[in-house]
C-alpha cells in the first residue's frame, strides 16, 4: 500500500514541476529592492515622484536593480558593466543637479497651442510612457575587454563624436535607463567644458528619447501622415533605384569605380528622409564613414532605414544639428521639411521641449522656403 502511496506523491510532484511556468523577470514595478531606495529629503526626487511616481535612484545595486530586470539571464551575465554610485553628499546633490538640468527640464507640460496652431497636448505623457525608475550615478563603465558585452544598439547611433560619450553617460536593460554624471569628466571633456557637456546632454537625450518612442511605444502616438510619404522606402535597398537611374550618382574622381562613387546627399534627404553618419548603410544600423557628402558609397550595399530607425534619425537630427548653414543647404525640401515640422508639434505634444534643446530647430517653421 505504501509503494502506491509513494508512487502517487511522485506522480502529483512530477505534474505540479511539468505546470510550473519558467521565472523570467517581468519588469514591473514591483521589485523589492527600490521601495525604501529613494530619498524624499531631495526636492527633485520628491517632485518626481509625487506629481509622475517617477523614483530617481542613486542609491542602487547594479546586480539587484539593473542588470537583474534585463530580459535574458546569459545578456546580464554577460554585461560586464563597472558602476561607480555617487558617493559624497555633494557629489550626489551634483548628479541630480545635472539630471535636472541636462535631462529633465526638457520635458514641459504642453500647452494647447504651438506656433500659433492648436495642438492636443498628451497630459499623461511622463506617468504613461516615462520607465518608473530612473537610475543616476558617478559612472558607467563597460569592460570593453569582453567582446560579448552588449554596449545597445541605440547608444552606438549618434554621429562620431557624440556616440564617444555615450559610453559613459548612459546605458539601458531593456526597462529602464541609467545616467552616469562624474564631475570630472563633466569639466574635463575638453578646452571648453559647455562645449563638452552639451556633447554629454545630446548622447544622453537622443538615447533618452529614443527608448521612450521605441522601447515604451510612444512611437505609436504620432499620426499616420509623418510616415506615409516614405514608408515606401523602409528596409529596401537602394541599389536598385541606383541601377535605374533614379538615384543621381557623384563621381568623386571621374574614374567611373564604384568605391569612388556616391549618391548625392541632396536627393537621399529631398526624399524625406535624414542622412547621418551611420544611416542609410549596409545593415540600416551602423556605419563607419566620417564624411558627410561621401556617406552613400555605392559600394556599401545601402538599404532605407525602417521605421523605428527613421524617426530616430528624424529626432537625431533636432538635436544634433546645430549648424544653420547645413539646415539651409540640405533641409529644404517640401517633404521632408513637412516631416519635421509634424515631427516637432507632436514631440511637443509629448512635452519635449525641441527648440530648448536645439534652438536651430526653429528653421523648419522660420526659414522661407522656396517651393512651387
Amino acid at each position: 500500500m505504501k509503494q502506491y502511496i509513494y508512487i502517487l506523491g511522485f506522480l502529483l510532484l512530477l505534474s505540479a514541476c511539468e505546470k510550473e511556468a519558467p521565472l523570467s523577470p517581468s519588469g514591473l514595478d514591483d521589485t523589492p529592492f527600490l521601495s525604501e531606495q529613494i530619498d524624499m529629503s531631495k526636492p527633485l526626487v520628491a517632485q518626481w515622484y509625487n506629481d509622475y511616481g517617477i523614483k530617481i535612484c542613486y542609491d542602487f545595486n547594479i546586480d539587484a536593480d539593473f542588470k537583474f530586470v534585463m530580459q535574458q539571464r546569459l545578456v546580464a551575465n554577460a554585461w560586464k558593466l563597472d558602476t561607480f554610485k555617487l558617493f559624497s553628499a555633494d557629489r550626489i546633490d551634483y548628479g541630480l543637479q545635472m539630471m535636472d538640468s541636462l535631462v529633465l527640464r526638457y520635458f514641459i507640460e504642453p500647452q494647447a497651442m504651438f506656433n500659433g496652431e492648436k495642438v492636443e497636448p498628451y497630459h499623461n505623457f511622463i506617468k504613461d510612457y516615462f520607465p518608473k525608475h530612473l537610475f543616476i550615478a558617478d559612472s558607467l563603465a563597460t569592460n570593453f575587454e569582453d567582446r560579448s558585452t552588449p554596449p545597445g544598439t541605440i547608444i552606438g547611433e549618434p554621429d562620431n563624436r557624440e556616440a564617444y560619450q555615450t559610453y559613459y553617460s548612459f546605458r539601458f536593460n531593456g526597462f529602464e535607463p541609467a545616467f552616469a554624471f562624474n564631475y570630472d569628466r563633466l569639466n574635463g571633456l575638453d578646452s571648453e567644458a559647455v562645449e563638452g557637456i552639451l556633447k554629454y546632454r545630446n548622447s544622453m537625450l537622443y538615447c533618452f528619447i529614443s527608448i521612450l518612442l521605441t522601447d515604451k511605444k510612444a512611437i505609436d502616438l504620432l499620426p499616420v501622415e509623418l510616415f506615409e510619404p516614405v514608408e515606401e522606402y523602409y528596409n529596401r535597398s537602394l541599389d536598385p533605384m541606383v541601377e535605374d537611374g533614379d538615384a543621381p550618382v557623384w563621381d568623386q574622381y571621374g574614374m567611373n569605380m564604384e568605391y569612388y562613387m556616391f549618391i548625392e546627399p541632396e536627393w537621399y534627404i529631398n526624399l524625406g528622409f535624414v542622412l547621418t553618419n551611420s544611416s542609410p548603410n549596409r545593415t540600416g544600423i551602423y556605419g563607419n564613414t566620417t564624411v558627410f557628402k561621401t556617406n552613400m558609397r555605392l559600394s556599401n550595399d545601402l538599404v532605407f532605414p525602417g521605421r523605428e530607425r527613421d524617426i530616430r534619425n528624424l529626432l537625431h537630427l533636432l538635436i544634433y544639428e546645430t549648424n544653420a548653414e547645413n539646415l539651409e543647404t540640405y533641409y529644404t525640401g517640401q517633404i521632408i521639411v513637412e516631416r519635421v515640422r509634424l515631427f516637432i508639434k507632436e514631440l511637443y505634444k509629448m512635452g519635449i521641449d525641441v527648440y530648448e534643446i536645439n534652438p536651430a530647430a526653429r528653421h523648419f517653421f522660420t526659414y522661407d522656403f522656396d517651393w512651387e
